[in-house]
C-alpha cells in the first residue's frame, strides 16, 4: 500500500494508484518510485495535497515528490528516496588534508544530515585532500575511493 504523510506527520493511503508503478535503483545510486494516480471520489482530499516535497511510503521506504505532471484526471508524480535529499545540504568546513578515520570522515560527512552509519569490519585510515564544502553524496563517493569500500 502506498501512503501519503503530510508535514504533520499524519498519513492516508493513496488510493487509484494505476499498476505501472515503479521502483528503480540503479547502479550510480538512484532510488526512485514513479506512479500514476487517478482522482477518484475515495482519495481526491489526499490526491490534492500531493504536491512537491511530499513523503510517500510504500514497503517501509519513504520517498519525496520531486516532479507531477498534473493531468487532467491524474497526476504523474516522480519521487527520489528520502536519503537523496541530502544532497541538496551542503557540509560547511573542510577536514584537513591527510589521513583521517573513516569515523571521521563518515562524520564530517553526515554531519548536515538526520542519518546514522554503521561499520563492519576495519578500516586503515584514508588520505583524504579537500574533504568537505559539498553535500553528502558527494563526500560518500568520496569516502568509497579513499577507503576502496563499495
Amino acid at each position: 500500500m502506498i501512503t501519503v504523510i503530510d508535514d504533520l506527520g499524519n498519513e492516508e493511503p493513496l488510493l487509484g494508484v494505476e499498476p505501472t508503478a515503479s521502483i528503480k535503483r540503479n547502479t550510480g545510486g538512484d532510488y526512485t518510485f514513479s506512479f500514476v494516480v487517478i482522482k477518484t471520489a475515495a482519495n481526491e482530499f489526499i490526491f490534492d495535497k500531493l504536491i512537491d516535497d511530499t513523503l510517500v511510503e510504500i514497503d517501509n521506504e519513504k520517498f519525496v515528490v520531486k516532479q507531477i505532471n498534473d493531468l487532467p484526471l491524474s497526476k504523474r508524480v516522480t519521487c527520489i528516496h528520502e536519503f537523496f535529499e541530502c544532497q541538496d545540504d551542503q557540509v560547511d568546513g573542510y577536514l584537513t588534508d591527510g589521513f583521517h578515520s573513516i569515523e571521521t570522515a563518515l562524520n564530517h560527512a553526515f554531519s548536515t544530515t538526520a542519518w546514522k552509519y554503521e561499520l563492519h569490519g576495519t578500516f586503515d585510515n584514508g588520505y583524504l585532500k579537500s574533504f568537505g564544502e559539498d553535500n553528502t553524496i558527494a563526500l560518500l563517493e568520496m569516502i568509497k575511493d579513499a577507503y576502496d569500500i563499495e
